[in-house]
């Protein structure tokens, strides 16, 4: 019975991954979890890329204390192609960039604003 990489544990043969006929050295729950870290790192990092490509603070206010509050709001909502949130799940900078520039960032409050007065 192998035994995890990561996990130190000792796992049945079917709970390791076949990869080209080779049996990964991580169990799938470590090797699952691994991946999703790594999906997440990218995440945080092309999400911190966008904000400073749209000038790093609220357009609004000014806040830039805490890259989890500022959103990317849509300019014109016609034009709007993709969600950035979507966006921010595919490597492909390119396009991420252009619907940037159908953007402003700003913070949570002001975007809740923004919307409030859209409704009215």
């Amino acid at each position: 019975m192998p035994i995890c990489k990561f996990c130190k544990k000792t796992k049945s043969l079917d709970e390791f991954y076949v990869v080209k006929g080779y049996r990964r050295k991580e169990c799938k729950k470590c090797a699952n979890r691994i991946r999703q870290e790594d999906r997440n790192k990218k995440r945080r990092e092309l999400k911190s890329k966008a904000i400073q490509c749209l000038g790093g603070k609220c357009q609004k206010c000014g806040y830039n204390k805490c890259s989890g509050a500022l959103e990317f709001h849509h300019k014109n909502r016609n034009e709007k192609d993709k969600a950035i949130h979507e966006l921010l799940d595919k490597p492909n900078w390119e396009r991420l960039e252009r619907e940037l520039k159908r953007c402003i960032l700003v913070c949570a409050n002001c975007h809740r604003e923004i919307h409030t007065q859209l409704r009215k």
